[in-house]
C-alpha cells in the first residue's frame, strides 16, 4: 500500500466534494444546517489556503481516500 499526503489543490475539489456529500448522505446530514450542503464544499481548496487553516489530501494506492483539516492558532 502506498500512502501519499499532499496539500489540497483545485484538482482535488471534485473528489473531496464527493466524499463529503456521500458521508453526509450516509449519516443523514443533508440539507440546510449541515456541512455537506454548504457552498464551500464545491471548492474546498479555495477555503482552506490561509496560514491558519491547512488541509491535507490523502491518497492510498493512487486513489483519494480522505483528507484532514487543521485550524492552527496564529
Amino acid at each position: 500500500m502506498e500512502l501519499t499526503l499532499l496539500p489540497i489543490e483545485p484538482s482535488h475539489d471534485e473528489s473531496v466534494c464527493n466524499i463529503i456529500k456521500a458521508v453526509g448522505a450516509e449519516f443523514g446530514a443533508v440539507g440546510e444546517g449541515f456541512g455537506p450542503s454548504d457552498p464551500e464544499v464545491e471548492a474546498m481548496s479555495a477555503h482552506y489556503t490561509k496560514e491558519n487553516k491547512k488541509q491535507i489530501y490523502r491518497r492510498v494506492d493512487g486513489r483519494q481516500s480522505g483528507w484532514w483539516v487543521w485550524h492552527c492558532a496564529l
